[in-house]
């Protein structure tokens, strides 16, 4: 690969990866079929916000090179939640796949066929605190690890009662032994109740 292949280079684990960014790129997320059906079944809609959580482990330096950190060394292995998405725009109606086609970029545009196929476009800024974008990541925060201390990844923590099952839009039951929160088995997708809690809780994530 030529070094002036493409005209923005960003370096990743040492290398010069080369990322051509389409002058229509905006931030959004795609769903389709059965989870989408889901986020259609529970009205996610403009304004509405996607908190996005992802797998964790720590990791330290030997010898110039990374590794995991063994867990009895305490290294921990988590959920932590990284981002975030507030709809400005749904893109799910069958005259809506020739919009998302325009995004050629993103993988849904290539996914023109299937029933239900959305694209979830980002605001421009959040409607409840302008100085922050519609779309971004999170640095690492305590606040913002969903799993318990001492616990496997998938136990969450239960003073998080906006995430207890009380507060989930669909049925769901916590599985979890003792104070802590588990929703075993295969989801991509949780939609909370549209209430104080929530929100207060979603606010409190994305405090600076």
């Amino acid at each position: 690969m030529k070094e002036n292949s493409f005209p923005q280079a960003i370096s990743f684990l040492g290398r010069i990866i080369h990322l051509y960014i389409p002058n229509n790129w905006k931030p959004a997320f795609g769903q389709v079929n059965a989870a989408q059906s889901y986020l259609c079944n529970q009205k996610v809609r403009e304004g509405d916000l996607f908190l996005f959580f992802g797998w964790y482990r720590a990791v330290e330096s030997r010898d110039g090179l990374y590794r995991y950190k063994r867990r009895k060394e305490g290294g921990r292995d988590i959920h932590a939640i990284y981002g975030y998405l507030q709809v400005g725009k749904v893109l799910t109606d069958p005259e809506d796949q020739e919009e998302i086609a325009r995004y050629a970029w993103h993988p849904h545009a290539h996914s023109l066929d299937a029933q239900n196929n959305t694209l979830y476009l980002a605001r421009d800024k959040l409607s409840f605190d302008e100085s922050k974008p519609g779309c971004g990541y999170l640095s690492y925060r305590e606040d913002r690890v969903l799993t318990a201390e001492g616990q496997t990844r998938s136990i969450w923590r239960g003073d998080i009662k906006a995430l207890g099952s009380k507060n989930i839009a669909s049925e769901k039951t916590n599985r979890a032994k003792g104070p802590y929160i588990c929703y075993p088995g295969i989801w991509q997708e949780m939609v909370l109740k549209e209430n104080d809690e929530s929100v207060a809780w979603a606010k409190s994530i994305l405090r600076a």
